[in-house]
């Protein structure tokens, strides 16, 4: 069909309409763009978990195989995971331990238990101080006969009546801190939370100082 000559050029104004191509780049141009997935929270923006001290306890020996394997000497593992133990806690008060959600969470809370044991253990190495003896197979040859001073027997006399002054919670602390126990070991006997088996170690050892610091005074003030 021929369309006529005017009305060909009232179409001259109007658009031509878009082709295949043309309406693929419209719908390019007004879909916005595609959104990236969502940022993946980090650690610190997971809600903080607070395991008991018996969830750390139960992973006591596996955390003494690792000490072993970390280079730590059998004698010091006692007092190396006192440490660790301690420190896992107060982390855990402060709202540090913040697992992601949907992870296992023992295998999540032994991974943090290990990277705490990493940093005690490079401590434990830094300390120039630390001791190297190796025990000897029998102590006891070393040991030269025993030499009895009197100031010595009046200052354990002294110590022995101070004791009987103490509160008898404090006196069980002390005999257990001579039986070898450490503060974790000490609070598990106790029942108590391990915070406050440590603050009554520290109590009952004040109390000792005192006691023989004062039977000391006693005996070198100057008597009229």
């Amino acid at each position: 069909m021929v369309v006529p000559l005017h009305a060909r050029s009232d179409m001259d104004h109007l658009h031509p309409a878009p082709g295949a191509q043309d309406r693929d780049s419209s719908v390019h141009r007004s879909a916005p763009a595609a959104k990236k997935g969502a940022r993946r929270p980090q650690p610190a923006e997971y809600p903080a978990a607070y395991p008991s001290i018996q969830e750390l306890l139960a992973y006591e020996p596996r955390l003494r195989q690792l000490l072993l394997r970390l280079g730590i000497p059998r004698q010091d593992t006692g007092d190396v995971l006192q440490d660790v133990i301690w420190g896992a806690t107060q982390s855990i008060r402060a709202g540090r331990f913040r697992p992601r959600p949907g992870v296992d969470r023992e295998r999540t809370l032994w991974c943090w238990l290990a990277g705490i044991t990493w940093k005690v253990v490079g401590h434990y190495h830094e300390k120039a101080h630390r001791r190297r003896e190796v025990p000897a197979a029998d102590p006891w040859a070393f040991v030269p006969d025993p030499v009895f001073d009197p100031t010595d027997q009046l200052e354990a006399r002294e110590a022995l009546r101070g004791l009987e002054r103490v509160p008898q919670r404090v006196r069980r602390v002390l005999h257990l801190l001579a039986l070898g126990y450490g503060g974790s070991e000490i609070a598990r006997k106790q029942r108590v939370p391990i915070s406050t088996g440590f603050t009554r170690v520290r109590r009952g050892r004040q109390f000792l100082g005192q006691i023989l610091v004062r039977g000391r005074t006693c005996r070198e003030s100057p008597r009229g």
